[in-house]
């Protein structure tokens, strides 16, 4: 059925556009999968330890297990580029998080060969970094738009002649900026540390370390807001009292190399306007 299903589409859109999405219901979608892969599909759509379901199929179990689909391909000759072990502990985590059993019947076979491939705090503590450092990445890309509003603002605000905002935009720009660095740098000594050196010898020392940085990236979201960079030019009672609980936060976490650096920021912006 598979394979009739994909030729019959495949006359009227090109196989190379075409995805499978297979639940695994009766035990069947791997043997389904590989039918569509004979017929010339490579997209595949799976979830780590086949969490999931189906809103319009009653009884549907979760999609095909990630684990399993690679296992498959791999056997299968094709290179995945996936680190299956690093995945099947990923499914047991995300499983033992939301209380359930994995899906996965290759990451339960792999998982119970030896007592060391079960999920450890260090293994915990690289997930969770690996977690950071993508919603890093990621907040890295979104906070550029942030950061060239607010500089865009301060010019605005000089030739207004409003220089206490502009500086204001200006030291909460320096801030987010700081705020990104650190929290990099951060991630970058954790991953050294748990590299190098014995794990629980300085386990408190990273899980605190990553604890902290999940507090910046909260925070980071928080920072993200375009609406909040317009409010630092708005003369309302709430905005200026947002202004002023700003610089305040910004008074107490910017150094004084930091405000000194804002400071030649500003004069330069003024010699260019």
């Amino acid at each position: 059925e598979m394979r009739a299903m994909i030729n019959a589409v495949a006359r009227k859109v090109p196989v190379e556009r075409l995805a499978v999405h297979c639940h695994d219901t009766y035990g069947q979608a791997l043997a389904n999968i590989y039918a569509s892969l004979e017929c010339g599909i490579r997209t595949v759509d799976s979830s780590v330890a086949g969490l999931g379901g189906c809103p319009y199929a009653k009884g549907a179990t979760g999609n095909v297990a990630t684990e399993d689909v690679v296992y498959m391909l791999e056997g299968c000759g094709f290179d995945t580029g996936v680190d299956l072990r690093a995945l099947a502990l990923t499914g047991e985590w995300i499983s033992a998080e939301l209380g359930r059993p994995s899906g996965s019947r290759v990451a339960r076979a792999l998982l119970a060969k030896h007592t060391k491939n079960r999920i450890t705090a260090q293994d915990r503590a690289i997930l969770d970094m690996k977690v950071q450092r993508d919603k890093l990445r990621q907040y890295q890309k979104r906070v550029h738009v942030v950061l060239d509003r607010e500089d865009q603002l301060a010019r605005e605000l000089l030739r207004r002649g409003d220089r206490k905002r502009a500086l204001l935009a200006l030291r909460r720009r320096k801030y987010q900026e700081q705020m990104i660095l650190t929290t990099d740098q951060q991630l970058s000594s954790l991953e050294q540390l748990m590299g190098t050196i014995e794990f629980s010898l300085l386990q408190k020392d990273v899980l605190f370390g990553l604890e902290q940085g999940n507090r910046v990236l909260a925070q980071l979201n928080k920072e993200m807001r375009i609406e909040d960079v317009e409010r630092l030019a708005e003369e309302t009672a709430d905005a200026i009292a947002y202004q002023e609980e700003v610089s305040e936060i910004l008074r107490a976490n910017m150094t004084t190399e930091d405000e000194e650096a804002v400071e030649r920021e500003l004069e330069l912006l003024e010699r260019q306007e």
